[in-house]
């Protein structure tokens, strides 16, 4: 028999208020600089209130990631396309320019996901985890005994469900179709994300863990496509998020218009990314 666990964001909520939709969107606004505030406001009104709706912040994004999706196209198509690279000669265009608008657009969303990790890291540890969600750990650990298959989604980017699968059942019990290859410029450990190698290099695994929406953990590479993921403690000694470069890397979550994108074309985040 084969069993499927979902979670959402409650599961985080039920550990800590502060992880809130509300509180990281108030959070991620709170740390914008005047000017990208004022490119929020232009998408979500009623934050001007000092109201944070969620359902706002989802349309918010999607419009950004709209806007970053057409102005990514228009740029591609005037640098690596023979009729766009004659168009941009002839109307005298700054391609420059247009490049500086999409990093931009990045940042802002880079400045979200960097939000999240501000509140989580250092506020989830494993004997608040064991107190505050002990009826859930219970629940869980009776479902992974026995033989069943058994995958585990979670709709958040978040490690708390990985977190709970490492202590209680342990790194060689199940995958989240990760390997370990190579090392980062600065040193650390990098796992990509290759289900097929992850399958050569440990066998079958009855415990599947899925993120659907991506993990605060993990990267894309722009240069080849590439997604992988660092350690969280990794991440935070090296401060990756301040220093994230978003024409090299970029955060491997969904956002916004892109989980309709990705629900609709059945794929998880490791697939579809930004």
């Amino acid at each position: 028999m084969k069993k499927v666990v979902l979670t959402g964001n409650g599961l985080y909520v039920g550990l800590n208020r502060a992880f809130a939709l509300q509180n990281i969107t108030q959070t991620f606004y709170n740390k914008l600089t005047p000017e990208h505030q004022k490119f929020i406001q232009h998408h979500m009104e009623r934050i001007q209130k000092d109201e944070y709706i969620q359902v706002d912040f989802e349309e918010a994004i999607a419009s950004i990631e709209q806007v970053h999706d057409a102005l990514d196209s228009y740029v591609n198509f005037l640098i690596n396309e023979e009729e766009g690279k004659k168009y941009l000669e002839s109307e005298g265009l700054d391609v420059e320019e247009l490049q500086s608008h999409l990093t931009k657009i990045k940042e802002i969303i880079i400045s979200y996901t960097s939000s999240i990790v501000e509140i989580i890291d250092g506020n989830v540890h494993w004997e608040q985890i064991g107190d505050r969600l002990s009826g859930f750990i219970n629940w869980l650990q009776a479902e992974l005994q026995g033989n069943d298959e058994i995958d585990l989604f979670t709709l958040n980017f978040d490690l708390l469900l990985e977190t709970i699968l490492l202590r209680t059942v342990g790194t060689d019990e199940f995958t989240d179709f990760h390997v370990k290859r190579g090392k980062t410029p600065d040193g650390h450990d990098k796992f990509n994300f290759d289900p097929q190698q992850t399958l050569n290099d440990f066998d079958y695994r009855r415990i599947r863990l899925h993120h659907l929406h991506g993990s605060l953990s993990s990267f894309k590479r722009l240069s080849d496509g590439r997604i992988f993921k660092l350690r969280t403690e990794d991440i935070r000694l090296s401060d990756l998020y301040k220093k994230l470069d978003a024409n090299e890397l970029f955060p491997s979550i969904i956002t916004g218009g892109f989980k309709s994108k990705c629900f609709l074309q059945e794929k998880s985040a490791e697939y579809c990314s930004i």
